[in-house]
């Protein structure tokens, strides 16, 4: 449960980070100088990797499996009666 919560927050992340760096688009349209837009391209292109990666982490947190228990075989039962007696 907890892999899938984390996975969840991750993915969840990653897409906030994908709309921030796409809003950056309309500030670059916007800006007042050639130094404002290079800065706001640079910031997308910082956010659209943080996105990726948040993607990518949210992907194998899901992915992970839980460890397996290993059943043990039972040591001291009786098998078969020595005597010829039904067991039981």
């Amino acid at each position: 449960m907890k892999k899938k919560i984390t996975g969840s927050v991750l993915s969840a992340g990653a897409i906030v980070l994908g709309l921030a760096a796409a809003g950056c688009g309309g500030a670059i349209e916007n800006a007042a100088n050639g130094w404002a837009m290079l800065g706001y391209t640079l910031l997308a292109i910082v956010l659209g990797c943080a996105a990726l990666a948040l993607a990518g982490l949210g992907l194998v947190a899901e992915q992970r499996k839980e460890p397996q228990k290993i059943h043990k075989v039972p040591e001291n039962t009786v098998k078969k009666a020595v005597c010829g007696r039904k067991v039981g």
